[in-house]
């Protein structure tokens, strides 16, 4: 048994989690959890020239998305000469579903004459390997050849591509490959390679990414080392244009909003629209755009089926993508997760996860670690509403449980099987300390639960989930005002409660309100008083819409962009929000705020994303003549660098944003709202212009 190769510590700390969680295998051990291979060429006893490649047929048992890599070795060599990786093995995955046959070209290069054992070994991501074997005869070239060049075979000279494009490059070498040494190429007066190998293979292929370049001419020198140290170069040039394309739209006056829109591997782009007039009518709207803006595909669910809040797309295996939402079960919503094909949005799987007599739905959707997906959403608390008789010395005491939403998270993998969360709610948990003891008269108390929901969410690469949302704490006032308020906490990578924070919670500003220890049903009810950080006065709301990780401007974890209400002399009304704060930072826990807006305006912040020069692209709206769809961008320290109005006549607003490959930006938002509204995209360039100038 040869040993395994190259495994990343990635992988091994996901298998790790997957061994602890449990394996989503099934019991059937014919269709699952089996591994083998055969080596179909060459047959025993071929004879192979050195230094070229060998062609090896090899054959998979089982399903392929099982296996993690194959290895390729000669005899005792501990280093593989080849290795089949993991993204292979996924694009092999999306036409060779199970028991896989595949050719792949082995290096010979370095090794002697004679007969050698070929082994082939592979290796599961359960970290499980098996091994076949086959004798070959190795022979040295008789070719007097002794000349090696190369020929740039792709793309052609003078190609021209757009920014953000994908360049891929083949070069063929021609003659003796014993010669060979080293291949590396250049953009360019760049010392800096942007590929090199050492591998003596006949055709060498690879690409480099234009993203955040400059229109104008580009020249990438392409070296061959020979082993003499001689060297014989050629030259590629190709030019690079700006283009921003148009989006048409979507659809006639019909009531689909935009929930989601994402990047897809191919440069073109994914929105997910949903409209929900009655629980079983209107439904969800997948459009396929390419990178032209052009329509490639349009898949419509009814409303029976679910309505998306959010699409993620599957890596990792077929690129398919992974919606999430909501769908009605009799009289309760169930969270509704269905993943579509590439190609055209049909079905892959579908379910859904609830808790009977209970509603929840999910409102973000994420691909983990793991190569799993993490769901946020929400789920009616499964207390219910009730009263409560204790029969006192002197009197009796009532209790009246008044309910509502509390976060919820599931995580399932990448089949859609749950992992955890399925209901639990976080009910035993109190995530936020929601549950308050209302004194309202000497005999009557009242617990009051404020609804909560989680509105964005990050995965982070230790495993670990960040989450933010809003709450409405309820009696706030002793006229039951409700108030909207930010929350931001972190929950470990089984769903624990790690810490959080919120601002002006409810039970900061409500003590007069609130039962003490001294109280004689307080022990009963079990009633606690937690203090709560705070950010602004005690009337105003603040919701988080979405956030991204902190790039470090003032050592916050995260930036979020949201909305709050200013109802001091300035008379702001709703301004967009941005805050980068932390869990553990000061008393309020920002380290910096701030609103945007004009005076007795409303404005709002509904998307952000992080920008590769460090800073943030947020959009939302802004209200002049009517509401405008509203971008701007801020730098590393948050401040406004510019700002623009994409709107067009009418109401319509940005609820997605995204940095592109090509360096600019794409906004997705909506015309209208309600029954009228319609799905809107916005392309533009790395300066928020819609047009190339």
């Amino acid at each position: 048994m040869k040993k395994l190769f190259m495994i990343l510590s990635a992988s091994l700390i996901m298998l790790s989690l997957l061994a602890i969680s449990g394996c989503d295998k099934s019991s059937n051990a014919d269709e699952y959890g089996v591994i083998g291979v055969e080596i179909l060429s060459p047959a025993a006893g071929d004879s192979v020239t050195v230094g070229g490649e060998i062609t090896v047929r090899t054959k998979l048992t089982g399903f392929t998305f099982e296996y993690y890599q194959v290895n390729y070795y000669f005899g005792e060599n501990e280093v593989p000469a080849s290795v089949y990786t993991s993204s292979q093995l996924a694009t092999l995955a999306e036409t060779q579903e199970k028991d896989a046959e595949f050719d792949f070209e082995v290096s010979t290069v370095g090794l002697d004459s004679g007969s050698v054992d070929l082994i082939v070994e592979v290796v599961s991501k359960d970290l499980e390997t098996e091994t076949a074997s086959t004798s070959v005869m190795l022979v040295m070239p008789t070719s007097d050849d002794s000349t090696l060049d190369m020929v740039i075979a792709q793309p052609a000279e003078s190609t021209e591509f757009r920014i953000g494009d994908v360049i891929e490059v083949v070069v063929n070498l021609d003659g003796n490959l014993t010669l060979f040494d080293n291949l590396s190429a250049y953009l360019g007066t760049s010392t800096s390679a942007v590929y090199s190998s050492n591998t003596a293979d006949i055709t060498k292929t690879f690409d480099f990414s234009t993203e955040d370049f400059a229109a104008g001419m580009y020249s990438l020198k392409i070296e061959l080392n020979m082993k003499d140290g001689s060297v014989k170069s050629k030259t590629l040039n190709f030019s690079l244009v700006e283009y921003i394309p148009t989006f048409s739209i979507d659809g006639a006056s019909d009531g689909y909003q935009l929930k989601s829109l994402i990047q897809t591997y191919d440069n073109g782009y994914l929105a997910v629209s949903a409209y929900s007039p009655t629980p079983t009518t209107g439904g969800t709207r997948v459009v396929k755009y390419d990178s032209e803006g052009a329509v490639q595909w349009t898949q419509n669910i009814p409303g029976t089926v679910g309505y998306a809040e959010s699409v993620c797309e599957d890596t990792e295996y077929d690129k398919g993508y992974v919606l999430a939402g909501w769908r009605q079960n009799g009289g309760d919503k169930d969270t509704w997760i269905r993943k579509i094909d590439l190609t055209a949005g049909n079905l892959i799987w579908n379910k859904t996860y609830g808790y009977p007599g209970v509603d929840d739905g999910a409102t973000v959707i994420k691909k983990t670690v793991d190569d799993g997906y993490i769901i946020g959403g929400y789920t009616l608390n499964i207390y219910g509403t009730d009263s409560l008789i204790f029969n006192g010395p002197e009197n009796t005491v009532r209790t009246t449980w008044e309910t509502g939403y509390d976060v919820r998270m599931l995580k399932i993998y990448s089949n859609g099987n749950e992992i955890w969360g399925y209901n639990v709610a976080y009910v035993g948990q109190k995530m936020w300390q929601d549950i308050t003891l209302h004194k309202l008269e000497d005999y009557l108390w009242v617990r009051k639960m404020g609804d909560q929901m989680i509105t964005d969410l990050i995965a982070k690469d230790d495993g670990n989930f960040y989450i933010t949302g809003w709450n409405n704490w309820r009696l706030y006032y002793e006229d039951g005002t409700d108030k909207k308020d930010m929350f931001f906490a972190e929950v470990d990578i089984f769903g624990g409660y790690v810490s959080g924070m919120t601002w002006a919670r409810m039970g900061s500003g409500d003590t007069g309100n609130l039962a003490d220890e001294n109280d004689p049903m307080a022990g009963i009810l079990n009633t606690s008083i937690v203090g709560a950080n705070h950010i602004g006065d005690y009337a105003e709301e603040e919701i988080s819409y979405g956030f991204v990780q902190s790039q470090g401007g003032f050592g916050g974890q995260v930036v979020m962009a949201g909305e709050t209400y200013q109802a001091d002399s300035k008379a702001k009304l709703n301004d967009a929000w941005i805050v980068e704060f932390g869990i553990n930072g000061d008393e309020d826990g920002a380290f910096w705020e701030y609103s945007f807006g004009e005076t007795a305006k409303n404005d709002k912040a509904y998307g952000i994303d992080q920008t590769k020069d460090g800073g943030y692209i947020v959009t939302g709206y802004t209200t002049g003549t009517d509401q405008d769809t509203w971008l701007y961008k801020l730098d590393t320290q948050l401040s406004l660098l510019w700002s623009k109005n994409l709107g067009i006549t009418g109401n319509d607003s940005g609820a997605k944003v995204i940095q592109t490959r090509d360096g600019g930006f794409i906004i997705g938002g909506n015309v209208g709202s309600g029954a009228t509204a319609r799905t809107k995209l916005i392309k533009v360039n790395k300066t928020g212009d819609q047009t190339v100038k």
